[in-house]
């Protein structure tokens, strides 16, 4: 289906009908789980990114760009549009990776770090040699291969070891890399990952990832710029742009009112949740015959997607609304992590709305 074709909030009920009745539930399952959900935050990240990319081959000590964040709060989803953007090319010359993704093993050691980005850029021999050898043979390979940005996930491994001196050589190594290939890294983690980009680890690494993003669950008590509360508006536009490309015949209406309320005490606010809950409540509408996400579908999902993690949570799908006294217990406030502390893993006739209309109700 072509983006021309997959807003069905643009569409009159009937030509949504007709596009969707000609599509198998398999094709459009595939179409929902392929959905990367953008809002302005989700922008804003990827501009924040292609400014790190961009001092690429200008400036010989780039500064360097960190995302952290709790499980499910994007990261994952960021990281993954940015690298579609530059795929790996099989040129004359060979292999051409603009933009390369790896990962800190679990449990690392430093050489054990150099060796599993030896293996993510393809080196067959990536176990092979001593530290400094396979350091070389990294940076060599980065450099044959064009590499332009380093996306590292999973920082957050390296504070699973109870020793300030192996922050320390990570933290050198990561510093290593980026000062002999002069490429800009993106380090991506949990946000006690932040501990070895730290003063106290290491103040010059500290100071080349000066910029820094921390992905939070969506508020639903902001204030414009007058200080009048906006009731979840960026939430519900959300909620809107899901809708807008849920490829169910009939409308959910999830941005309004109770129903928005409802899914964001469900998710407190973090899109992971958001998607499980919209993925499994599709599965289930299609599975029973049905064409929209109702209260029924959607309590059924919470309780298959959501209330293993959340079990002391009622679910806002069998009350008859959840109120703004609720609502306040969803905020989480972001845990900041300390120099010095380990294992610290967090873990009638039928219209279409229009987004203004329905964020006013």
């Amino acid at each position: 289906m072509n983006d021309s074709k997959s807003s069905f909030l643009d569409m009159t009920p009937k030509q949504r009908e007709r596009v969707l009745s000609e599509m198998t539930y398999a094709q459009r399952r595939k179409l929902l789980h392929e959905l990367v959900v953008k809002y302005k935050r989700f922008e804003d990240y990827l501009k924040r990114i292609k400014k790190c990319h961009e001092q690429f081959g200008y400036s010989s000590e780039p500064d360097c760009l960190f995302i952290g964040g709790d499980t499910g709060a994007g990261k994952s989803t960021l990281k993954d549009t940015y690298v579609k953007n530059f795929p790996i090319e099989e040129t004359s010359e060979g292999t051409r990776i603009p933009v390369f993704s790896t990962s800190v093993p679990a449990h690392p050691t430093v050489k054990g770090l150099v060796s599993k980005l030896l293996f993510d850029i393809g080196d067959p021999h990536f176990s092979k040699g001593t530290e400094v050898s396979m350091t070389a043979r990294l940076l060599g390979l980065l450099n044959d291969c064009g590499v332009e940005l380093i996306l590292l996930d999973e920082l957050n491994f390296l504070i699973d070891r109870d020793s300030n001196k192996f922050l320390y050589s990570a933290s050198e190594k990561i510093k290593e890399i980026i000062t002999d290939s002069k490429i800009p890294i993106v380090g991506l983690g949990l946000l006690a990952a932040e501990e070895i980009l730290s003063a106290g680890v290491n103040r010059q690494l500290s100071r080349r990832f000066s910029d820094r993003i921390t992905l939070k669950p969506f508020p639903w008590f902001e204030q414009d710029e007058f200080g009048k509360p906006k009731n979840g508006h960026e939430f519900r536009s959300l909620l809107h742009y899901i809708e807008s490309y849920l490829p169910l015949i009939e409308k959910s209406n999830l941005s309004v009112g109770s129903m928005a309320r409802r899914i964001y005490y469900a998710s407190d606010g973090n899109i992971s949740y958001v998607m499980s809950l919209v993925k499994g409540g599709f599965d289930i509408a299609q599975d029973n015959g049905e064409e929209k996400l109702d209260l029924n579908t959607l309590a059924a999902s919470f309780e298959n997607r959501i209330r293993k993690e959340k079990p002391m949570k009622k679910n806002p799908f069998l009350e008859k609304d959840i109120t703004l006294e609720e609502l306040k217990d969803c905020q989480i406030i972001p845990l900041t992590s300390t120099v010095g502390a380990t294992n610290r893993r967090n873990r009638t006739k039928e219209t279409t709305p229009r987004a203004s209309d329905i964020l006013h109700t």
